[in-house]
């Protein structure tokens, strides 16, 4: 179980970082990379990569479940969840106007509420934990991508980076200040006690 928590822990406050920084600088990162016509497109940039973070640090849930032979109630999961995906695209796209942001974000909550609700909630009645068990982690990964991005657009409402170096050096300070407050706040003491393992054995193989 400890185990199982750190990976996902680690995965949703490390993807945190970049996926904060692509949605709070989106804008300015369009604009100069593809030009200033592109910046509005940084609403679909954020319903494409916010969930991402969130998402992708429970992908090790899905692990323990093929590892306890769970591959048939992870597959009727999956084959029900892109029925609803395909119905609720439509709706948003069609019937709510949404066009292409509706697909995106039809894609963003079926799998959110896949792969962070109804994965993590069933592994932990496989291993016999609390309901929650594996939620406070993921909550935190998506409590960390909402501040970074919150203030990743503060940022650049305030001082508007013009050029590449501007834009680095902005994302620079935010990840510096983001990592303070991970070490300093956020990772518990078992968590750095593994990493210290993991670099400990990494440095003597």
């Amino acid at each position: 179980r400890g185990l199982l928590e750190s990976a996902v822990g680690f995965l949703a406050f490390g993807l945190a970082l970049p996926v904060g920084l692509l949605c709070g600088l989106g804008r300015p990162l369009l604009s100069l990379w593809l030009g200033p016509d592109f910046a509005e497109l940084d609403t679909l940039l954020i319903v494409l990569v916010a969930h991402l973070a969130v998402n992708l640090a429970g992908r090790p849930i899905g692990y323990l479940l093929t590892a306890h032979n769970k591959v048939k109630q992870q597959g009727l999961v999956t084959l029900v969840l892109g029925v609803v995906n395909i119905v609720l695209a439509v709706a948003l796209a069609l019937w709510a106007n949404w066009g292409v942001l509706g697909i995106a974000a039809a894609a963003a909550i079926v799998w959110t509420l896949k792969n962070t609700l109804i994965l993590p909630v069933y592994a932990a009645r496989v291993l016999g934990l609390d309901w929650w068990a594996f939620l406070p982690r993921l909550a935190g990964g998506a409590a960390a991508v909402l501040g970074i991005a919150l203030a990743g657009r503060a940022l650049a409402a305030l001082w508007p980076p013009h050029d590449w170096i501007g834009l680095a050096a902005m994302a620079g300070a935010i990840s510096a200040l983001y990592l303070i407050i991970l070490i300093g706040l956020i990772i518990r003491p078992d968590d750095r006690r593994l990493i210290s393992r993991l670099i400990l054995r990494r440095a003597h193989d």
